[in-house]
């Protein structure tokens, strides 16, 4: 389990499976900048889904949880991670809407991270992001990411295409 001030991020588990996490999958808006938008997802599949990661050796899938309050809110995952190369891709979904605004995006990325230094030895984590997906932008910048580059209207999004955006965070330089 990882902790922060405000959150605990532990393993998601099938009992986490229910129809609040069913229904941030279909949520258009939730799901809006994700590849998972283009299907809807039923309890099975999702059941399937976690089974899957939890026998990835190359992956780590936490459940965030608010301290306070004990909720679910959203899911963060490292995988996968490349075990010569030593990075790894980082994802992360908050879909409690009410959560949102609140810093805990950047808040769970800076705890993977902190876990993927010293626990897995990482050496860098990246991720892929639509250029119009502001917040999640904003939270991987706070959390010490940098823009590495550009690629030119790569996604398709509402009726355009969209760049996107490949954020990286070397571990060895963070403090």
């Amino acid at each position: 389990m990882l902790e922060s001030e405000r959150l605990l991020l532990r393993p998601v588990e099938l009992t986490d499976v229910n129809e609040t996490y069913r229904s941030w999958m279909n949520d258009p808006v939730v799901m809006q900048y994700t590849e998972s938008r283009f299907q809807t997802h039923s309890l099975e599949q999702i059941r399937q889904y976690v089974l899957s990661v939890q026998a990835d050796e190359s992956s780590c899938f936490f459940a965030i949880v608010e301290k306070k309050t004990g909720k679910h809110i959203g899911n963060i995952k490292i995988g996968h991670i490349h075990p010569v190369h030593r990075h790894a891709d980082v994802g992360i979904i908050l879909g409690d809407k009410t959560c949102w605004g609140k810093g805990y995006a950047a808040e769970s990325l800076r705890l993977v991270a902190g876990y993927a230094r010293q626990s897995l030895q990482l050496h860098k984590l990246m991720a892929g992001i639509y250029a119009n997906n502001i917040g999640s932008i904003q939270a991987f910048l706070k959390a010490g990411f940098v823009a590495e580059g550009r690629f030119a209207c790569h996604w398709f999004c509402d009726g355009e295409y969209v760049d996107g955006l490949q954020m990286g965070l070397l571990l060895e330089e963070m403090l």
